[in-house]
Order: structure tokens, then sequence, then C-alpha cells
């Protein structure tokens, strides 16, 4: 069940605790179940998250950027994610021989630095991890976006017009 916070907390001091009020976007169909029992709540900003548009625009250019550097779809959407895309602080980096075809692999998505290190007469690099398109939030995928249209267009790939481009990010912006 996903819902918003808004108002402030309030200190019921007949209780000597802190109240705070939700709302729910559907019916809380656990509610049965649940009323008699103690709930967990993980509190975080709300954040807008993008439409399955953009998700499906960015994948369209990538696969034309694939065509017109004659590369693969993961090669083309894992260069996209390494320049434009996001990093994960959660996982962080991975050290892998700089040898790796990091840009096929289809599980990762990774960046790499310039830290290496040479173990044994072996270049190792790190890479840090990147996430997937599908957690970005609007801002994200909008910068995403940003950079995967300055690409195509390099390439001379047409790219919706500007007034198009500008009237979908204005839907994948947070308020």
């Amino acid at each position: 069940m996903k819902g918003r916070w808004h108002g402030s907390p309030f200190r019921d001091n007949s209780i000597r605790k802190w109240l705070i009020t939700f709302e729910v976007d559907e019916t809380p169909s656990s509610y049965d179940i649940t009323k008699d029992k103690p709930l967990s709540i993980d509190i975080k900003e709300y954040r807008k998250r993008r439409s399955i548009t953009a998700n499906s625009y960015f994948y369209v250019l990538t696969g034309r950027i694939a065509e017109a550097l004659n590369i693969s779809k993961t090669e083309a959407h894992n260069r996209m994610i390494a320049e434009y895309g996001q990093y994960d602080q959660d996982l962080g980096h991975v050290i892998m021989k700089d040898t790796v075809p990091w840009m096929q692999l289809e599980t990762m998505h990774l960046r790499p630095t310039s830290h290496v290190n040479y173990i044994d007469d072996v270049l190792y690099r790190v890479f840090l991890i990147m996430r997937g398109s599908h957690t970005y939030d609007t801002k994200e995928m909008s910068i995403l976006i940003d950079g995967v249209v300055s690409e195509a267009k390099e390439l001379g790939i047409e790219t919706l017009p500007p007034n198009e481009l500008e009237r979908l990010k204005q839907q994948w912006r947070v308020s």
C-alpha cells in the first residue's frame, strides 16, 4: 500500500507519543487482516516517478543509436546509462579486469573510472555500479533523456521536435 504523509507530527502528551497521519492511494484491502496488529511504515521523501513514456522513448533512441553505430542495443543502452545515468550509492562499485566487456552486460550497468591497479601484470579497474533507468524519478529520467537526445542529434538521428520534447519533459518534472 502506498500513500503520502502530509501535515506536521503532533505530540499527544496524554500518551507521550508522536502521532503522524497519512493518506493512502487505494482502499487498504489488508485492513481487516492487520487491524489488530502493529504495522511497520517506511517514511521517505516523495518524488514523482518518471512516466513509462520517458523510459520507452529512451529505449527507442538507444535502439536508433545502436543501428547508427552498428553496435548492439545492449551496448548502446549501457553507454548511455554510463554517460548520463545515475550512480547506485547502495551498491557502490566493483573491481574487475579491465578487459571485461562491461558494455555487453545485460544484468548490470557500469561506468568505468580512472582508478586502476596492476595485479600480477593484469590491469584491474574500478567500475561504478549504475542504476537501471526503471528506478529513475522524473528529474533523473529527464537528465538521461537530454543526454540521449543530444547523442542522437550528433548522429543525425531524428528526435522529437523541441516543443514536443519540452511537453513530455514537463510531465516528467518533479513538482
